[in-house]
């Protein structure tokens, strides 16, 4: 059997775009946008994790709110609420009864960004940002 170019073209392409989305959650063919809140309410916005590191909203941007190492709301900000190593709402303490949660643009549930072992519902593929604001697992 005879495959045209242009099908295997498209299945070249489909299979190039399922593995970049697997890699790297929010990029492929199907752009998703994810969020991260904190907060014991989880009402307190933390920024945009797929968003490009020059946007002000990104958690990528060392410059903006929510990406600096010396922001309040910020994930990298070890003396703060969300990135330090002993408060209750932060993804780097290993007793976080309340770490960020991610969402993705439809304001579902993807799970906990945390360093606790004991949480349940930990957000899967999101390892690189939890090792850049909280360093490695010793």
């Amino acid at each position: 059997m005879k495959f045209s170019n242009s099908l295997l073209l498209g299945f070249i392409a489909a299979s190039v775009s399922l593995v970049g989305f697997a890699q790297n959650p929010g990029h492929g063919t199907a752009q998703r946008d994810y969020y991260m809140f904190g907060g014991d309410s989880r009402n307190v916005y933390l920024g945009c994790i797929t968003c490009p590191a020059h946007d002000s909203e990104s958690v990528s941007n060392p410059y903006g709110t929510y990406g600096s190492p010396y922001a309040y709301e910020s994930i990298f900000n070890d003396n703060g609420p969300y990135g330090s190593q002993n408060h209750s709402t932060s993804a780097c303490s290993a007793h976080a009864s309340n770490p960020p949660v991610i969402y993705d643009e439809d304001k579902i549930f993807i799970g906990y960004l945390t360093r606790n072992p004991y949480k349940s519902e930990k957000a899967q593929g999101f390892n690189g940002l939890l090792e850049r604001a909280c360093g490695p697992v010793h």
